[in-house]
């Protein structure tokens, strides 16, 4: 599987993109879209006999910029440290980064982005943020590194 991001291709493999449950043909309910922020843009997708536990939690971090450009990060529902240095879960060296620079985590159906104290904060599209709901395409700047936040 390709994911085109503006312009640029990243393959994923197989075990990286969930498997849909076999459909029961017993049950008749439809494809139901739940928007669950008020127009924000966030969009989950609910399949037929499904309900949003069913789903896995998938979420990438695709570094966009910098020595690791096109180095991407397959996120769970566990909590990831950013930083520059090999006791963060997700090492991006930057010297323009805090140690821990920032945290994201998965916390009640969304992920969320926390800057953790650091000299030259953490923007998500293009804004500085303490905390932020992490949306699809958002765009994330630690230091001079940018990365894009992708969901499921």
């Amino acid at each position: 599987m390709r994911l085109n991001i503006f312009g640029r291709f990243f393959r994923l493999s197989r075990k990286d993109v969930p498997k849909m449950p076999k459909r029961d043909k017993k049950k008749s309910q439809a494809t139901r879209v739940v928007d669950a922020r008020g127009g924000r843009g966030k969009t989950r997708v609910v399949g037929i006999g499904q309900t949003q536990q069913d789903l896995p939690v998938v979420a990438w971090l695709i570094i966009i910029n910098g020595t690791y450009k096109g180095q991407d990060y397959r996120l769970d529902d566990r909590k990831y440290t950013v930083g520059p240095t090999q006791n963060e879960d997700i090492v991006v060296h930057d010297d323009y980064l805090s140690s821990p620079h920032c945290a994201i985590r998965y916390e009640g159906g969304s992920f969320y982005i926390n800057d953790l104290g650091s000299k030259n904060k953490t923007f998500v599209n293009g804004e500085p943020q303490t905390e932020w709901e992490l949306i699809d395409n958002d765009h994330i700047k630690i230091g001079q590194t940018e990365m894009m936040f992708k969901c499921l």
